[in-house]
């Protein structure tokens, strides 16, 4: 059985008006569930559920009645009230991911005082949300990735498919040896343009080798063990990602310059590839 963690319930944080933007610029729920029927993925899309404000999000995430696998926050608030409330989430649901998206770079930059004015962003993340685990500092127990929405559907797509990779890839990478893509990239414009990109590529590859005589079963097996594609945005990620997957290592897409040791380091991607 491959990729057992799926995202199937998401809290989408935002105003009536950008919701409506969403949908405005392709209509968000009809895109994912068109995408996973061309995907020919054999399981419902997403579920996706808004709400206004981080109270009621807050109370979302507290009712045990409700399960909850990604959260999305397009909200313009400043960065001390995300920040406070992530430490929330961190507290009630450190399972729970969650994708800070701005609808351009200013707005990024004061949604998220970690990307500088640049659109870089040095993000440091441990596997402690992955096990479930609450350890001592928020940021080490809370996924939180920030991503520039550009008009394109694809982009929810590719976040949701980078969490279930993430979430699957150790489990499915020792059961079926699927294979991995170390993608390294700190621009946040960047990453949010070509992960939708990268991730269209690999399942029209995939489906193209799948596409006569096999079942639709195959077919969806065929999807499932599809190349794993793990984002890191800083170097000791990447080589924390590259020296434990290396047996199932594919290919590594990096940039060149990216944070090593929390600063800016214009060879850090030179670097790793050496390594």
């Amino acid at each position: 059985m491959l990729q057992t963690r799926r995202v199937v319930n998401v809290l989408v944080v935002s105003s009536l008006y950008d919701y409506f933007q969403f949908e405005s610029d392709g209509g968000l729920s009809q895109a994912l569930h068109f995408e996973y029927q061309s995907l020919h993925l054999r399981v419902l899309p997403p579920r996706l559920v808004r709400v206004s404000t981080f109270d009621e999000a807050l109370e979302a995430l507290e009712d045990p009645a409700q399960q909850w696998d990604l959260a999305i926050c397009f909200i313009r608030l400043h960065a001390a009230a995300v920040w406070s409330f992530l430490v929330r989430v961190r507290e009630l649901r450190c399972d729970v991911p969650v994708m800070l998206l701005a609808s351009n770079q200013r707005e990024l930059a004061l949604l998220d005082p970690r990307v500088d004015a640049t659109c870089r962003v040095n993000v440091h993340k441990t596997r402690g949300w992955e096990r479930r685990e609450v350890v001592a500092r928020p940021e080490e127990s809370l996924w939180s990735w920030p991503f520039i929405w550009q008009g394109d559907c694809r982009l929810i797509l590719a976040m949701i498919k980078t969490v279930e990779d993430r979430l699957n890839v150790r489990l499915d990478t020792d059961r079926a040896n699927v294979p991995v893509i170390v993608f390294v990239e700190d621009n946040v414009h960047f990453y949010s343009s070509y992960l939708p990109l990268l991730y269209t590529c690999v399942f029209d590859l995939v489906r193209s080798v799948l596409e006569d005589g096999v079942s639709r079963q195959q077919r969806a097996l065929g999807l499932r063990t599809r190349p794993k594609i793990l984002l890191a945005t800083t170097y000791e990620e990447g080589m924390m990602l590259c020296e434990q997957f290396q047996d199932h290592l594919l290919g590594i897409i990096t940039d060149v310059g990216f944070p090593r040791a929390g600063v800016h380091n214009e060879t850090a991607g030179l670097d790793l590839v050496a390594h």
